[in-house]
């Protein structure tokens, strides 16, 4: 019996050992499989935070790039705020010089209708002086032929 109470024994044991050590194997295989995830998370969140960090770096160069652009924005509107002002001052002495020139205009107008009233007057002159001589002529001449007959 003894060789009996041995093997059954044994076999307990070995039967519970082989359960432990099976039980010890499939918790050593679970860790193994959630410690497997949390390093492929791992290298997943480190390439994010690099591709984060790339992405900060081209975000710094676009606001760079960015306040570049602002810059160029703000020099071309002083700029244009400049050809305005300019565009202004030539708009201001445009309509100061039509201003002049209209009152040249007129001014010019009225002289010449200074001219063609003295003209005429003038022409009525000569007529009249014309007519005169005329008259005078004809009064000599007829002084002349009444002198004649007597």
């Amino acid at each position: 019996m003894n060789d009996q109470q041995f093997v059954n024994e044994y076999i307990r044991i070995l039967n519970a050992t082989l359960s432990e050590t099976i039980n010890k194997n499939l918790v050593l295989q679970a860790q193994l499989t959630v410690a497997q995830m949390v390093a492929d998370r791992a290298v997943e969140l480190e390439n994010k935070l690099q591709e984060l960090a790339s992405f900060q770096g081209e975000n710094s160069a676009l606001r760079n790039q960015l306040e570049q652009v602002k810059g160029q924005l703000d020099y071309v509107n002083s700029q244009v705020n400049n050809k305005s002002s300019h565009v202004d001052t030539f708009k201001r002495e445009l309509v100061d010089t039509r201003s002049q020139l209209k009152a040249a205009n007129a001014e010019i107008e009225l002289l010449q209708l200074e001219i063609q009233k003295l003209k005429s007057r003038k022409k009525k002159k000569e007529t009249l002086l014309n007519s005169n001589e005329v008259t005078e002529n004809i009064t000599e001449n007829n002084l002349i032929s009444i002198s004649d007959t007597f």
